[in-house]
């Protein structure tokens, strides 16, 4: 369900105020022997108004999983001479798999490794290989889209690491790209089989753990791949992700069996960190997708708010003993603050508040 996080909580009674008396001479404060408590006027408690920044989000429950599993096809024929376990984790440099006691090693990117990149060649395909290797530790070049002789050494170095022929070159056939760490979800063959480039060898899903959310359709432009979004996860701490992709979802069931008329979508958000979020698969977060924002506006707490009975919102202003009630115009609202406006209303003013 996807729930605006700008409901007003509406405060306007006053609490009670202990009357307290000083004994002449004593100094001894004492609480008043007789008759009811006696109201002041002033609020319980009072906020500043404040200059600040205001984000209204568009809020939905989801949950962790792993991402929907994605085949890997083979590049070459030959015979399956390793497999990884099912549910295994491969990271970048990892062997996915060998073919004829070729390992096929995972790198991380978008780019799909097409053509053997060698010497005097450029290229996102170049920038992607450079990225991994440097992030693997080997480096002595400069990360860029251009293959140079210093590419070259550091490819060498680690292949010989790896325990693979030393070329100085890369193979697009040795290669499979992710966009991150994998886990293994499932073997297409086993040991000793034939595999013909295009068949699938394994399935595997996101190593790492992303979310996966409903929203409505009337919402879809709020849910543009891409953009960011904060998540609460099962042990109540918050992390950043983004939209990483948005498909069509059926509409949901209502308690007769039938469709609702109100279509959603399901987007998959990836995790900040992905790979230390822990939680069982099926964990419900939420997601918070922003609506607007705004900067530097003059914000109270939205428990500041007063049902005017001539309609709207006003503040109590608390200026020392006295106080008077202002109306002012609402603009954002984000979970527990207000953006506000009106003749007289400036930053630094005292409001009242509910007691907390």
């Amino acid at each position: 369900m996807n729930v605006r996080s700008h409901t007003a909580v509406l405060a306007g009674g006053v609490g009670a105020v202990v009357v307290v008396a000083l004994v002449a001479g004593t100094g001894v404060l004492t609480a008043a022997k007789s008759g009811p408590p006696q109201s002041t006027g002033l609020p319980p408690a009072t906020a500043t108004v404040k200059v600040g920044d205001v984000t209204e989000t568009l809020d939905t429950t989801g949950k962790l999983a792993h991402g929907s599993p994605v085949d890997l096809a083979a590049h070459s024929a030959g015979t399956l001479t390793s497999l990884p376990a099912a549910g295994a984790k491969v990271v970048r440099g990892g062997a996915l798999y060998s073919v004829d006691a070729k390992p096929v090693f995972l790198f991380y990117g978008t780019v799909p490794l097409y053509r053997p990149v060698h010497s005097g060649d450029t290229g996102a395909d170049v920038a992607e290989v450079e990225n991994n290797l440097s992030n693997l530790g080997y480096g002595g070049f400069t990360v860029d889209d251009k293959f140079t002789d210093k590419t070259a050494q550091a490819i060498k170095n680690w292949q010989k690491d790896a325990g693979v022929p030393v070329t100085g070159s890369i193979d697009a056939a040795d290669f499979a790209v992710a966009a991150g760490p994998v886990q293994v979800s499932q073997l297409h063959h086993v040991l000793g089989d034939a595999i013909a480039p295009g068949q699938p060898v394994l399935s595997y899903t996101s190593g790492g753990r992303v979310v996966t959310a409903s929203i409505d359709a009337s919402d879809q432009q709020y849910a543009q791949v891409g953009a960011s979004v904060t998540v609460e996860l099962p042990d109540h701490s918050s992390t950043g992700g983004t939209i990483a992709a948005v498909t069509s979802a059926p509409p949901p069931s209502t308690s007769d069996g039938n469709s609702s008329s109100s279509a959603n979508l399901t987007m998959t958000v990836s995790l900040q960190n992905a790979d230390k979020v822990t939680g069982v698969d099926g964990a419900p977060v939420t997601v918070h997708v922003v609506t607007a924002h705004k900067d530097n506006v003059l914000t109270v707490p939205v428990i500041a708010l007063l049902a005017l009975s001539e309609g709207g919102y006003g503040v109590q202003v608390v200026d020392g003993a006295s106080t008077k009630t202002v109306a002012v115009k609402t603009g954002l609202f984000s979970q527990d603050t207000v953006e506000i406006s009106g003749a007289g209303v400036k930053a630094g003013m005292k409001v009242g508040v509910p007691s907390t």
